[in-house]
């Protein structure tokens, strides 16, 4: 079983965090969808969390 876990925002929420940080729309996705590992986008992921985001995991049998 592998285990995929990506952040669901409300509308606009990701932009608003692209601009809050000076950076590209897709460096947001792929924090948000847990594609990098690192301090920024640790950063990323807390100000989508507190502007109404939420982490849903889900499991998927090979």
């Amino acid at each position: 079983m592998t285990k995929k876990k990506k952040i669901i925002a409300p509308y606009g929420v990701l932009s608003e965090v692209a601009k809050l940080f000076k950076t590209s729309l897709r460096t947001v996705y792929s924090a948000a969808n847990f594609k990098t590992q690192s301090k920024f986008s640790d950063k990323i992921r807390a100000a989508v969390l507190e502007r109404g985001g939420e982490i849903y995991e889900s499991t998927k049998e090979k």
